[in-house]
Parts: C-alpha cells; structure tokens; sequence
C-alpha cells in the first residue's frame, strides 16, 4: 500500500486491537473532519458562524489549528478509512487492515448516522462548535477519557466552551430584547450544537460494536 503517513498510521493503530481506544479515535476523526469543515468555511471568505471579540476568535483561530495539527498527525481521517476498505482486496496488508480495522468502520458508520438524523440539509451549524462540544460532552458530561492521547487531555475545551457559552447568553439578551420575549423561551444555533452534541455521545458511549454472527467458521473434518 501507499507509503502515505496516514497509512502508515493506520497500520500502526491496528497492530493491536483495544476496542476502547479505537472508539475514542474513530470520535476524534469526526471531530477532525468537522474542523476541516471549519476551515474550508474560512478559505471560501465565508462570514464567521459566530461573531466574537478579535481577543477570543484568536483564541479559537489557535486552539483549532494546535487540534488540527495534532489529530493530522496522530489519527487516522475519515478519507484513509475509506480509502483501505475501498482497496482491501488489493494485497495482504491491506486484507489485514480492513479486518483490524471493520470496528472502527462500524463506530463511524453509527456515529455519522447519528449526525445525519439531527442536523436537516441545509440547517444552519456551526461546525467547529459541534466538533468542540463532542469533545466537551464525551469528557466533562460523560466523564470520559482520551487517555491515549495526552495532549487532548490538556486541551483547553473548558475555556472554548466557556467562550460559546458567554456569547450565547449575549444573544440571547439581545433577541429577547428585540422581540420582548422571556430569555429562557429562546433557542440559538448554539444550543442547538450543544443538543446535537450531547445526543450523540450519550447514544455512542453506548453503542457497542458486533462481530458479524453471519460469518462461518471453517473447520476441518476429523479423520478416521
């Protein structure tokens, strides 16, 4: 196979199978899609989903390329996954591969069904903010761990989140003004990324990969 740094990066996270860890990954490489998402937004001149200080979309602008950077590095992206399914049959390395890696294939699957079922086309999102809130609600909600990977460990997401939060209650202030409605009756695009977040992992962490029971053994007669 291609001497790509993300097919070697695949073959390196398969040479031993912990369903733990490759679930964590396969929800990062959502996340790493998202901000891909994000960035193509900006490279168009598209308008900034949220409007902020110049101090906190430096802040963001920073803490998203540091988390692009390092999941480019360290985990393998969506176009790699498909690209070893895609050619499985091509040789024996990548057999083995599709099959050390049909897990991971599964949690993407379920995890973008879940994506797709909330967010209609063509509703607007925000998806930096989505990719953040995942890994938000997957730490601080649900109390889980990327433990594999220090740097997400220390990844400043409470002050990101801490940024959305503080402009949402702006926004919030600013419609109910103008439309003399109570504050707590208003639901922003904000909160709608922080529903669809939460949604997602809570039914995720749930989610528990199958072996296929369709699959038949081979066995050998026994001779007489």
């Amino acid at each position: 196979m291609s001497a790509n740094p993300q097919i070697t990066l695949a073959i390196k996270k398969s040479e031993s199978i912990n369903l733990k860890r490759m679930k964590s990954d396969t929800l990062l490489m959502v996340v790493a899609h998202l901000l891909k998402e994000f960035e193509e937004i900006k490279a168009n001149d598209e308008n900034d989903s949220v409007t902020m200080t110049e101090k906190d979309a430096h802040f963001i602008n920073d803490a998203t390329q540091n988390l692009i950077n390092f999941l480019s590095e360290n985990v393998m992206d969506s176009h790699t996954l498909s690209y070893v399914f895609q050619n499985k049959n091509s040789c024996p390395i990548a057999r083995k591969l599709s099959t050390h890696l049909e897990p991971m294939r599964a949690y993407y699957k379920y995890i973008i069904t879940l994506f797709s079922s909330r967010l209609n086309k063509g509703a607007h999102w925000i998806p930096e903010l989505l990719a953040f809130s995942l890994i938000h609600s997957f730490k601080k909600e649900f109390g889980k761990s990327f433990s594999n990977h220090p740097f997400m460990e220390n990844f400043q997401i409470d002050e990101i989140i801490d940024i959305y939060f503080s402009k949402n209650v702006l926004l919030k202030k600013e419609f109910a003004k103008q439309n003399d409605e109570s504050i707590w009756k208003i639901k922003t695009v904000i909160d709608e990324m922080y529903e669809i977040s939460e949604y997602m992992v809570e039914k995720y962490i749930n989610y528990s990969y199958k072996v296929n029971s369709t699959r038949v053994s081979k066995t050998r007669k026994k001779k007489r």
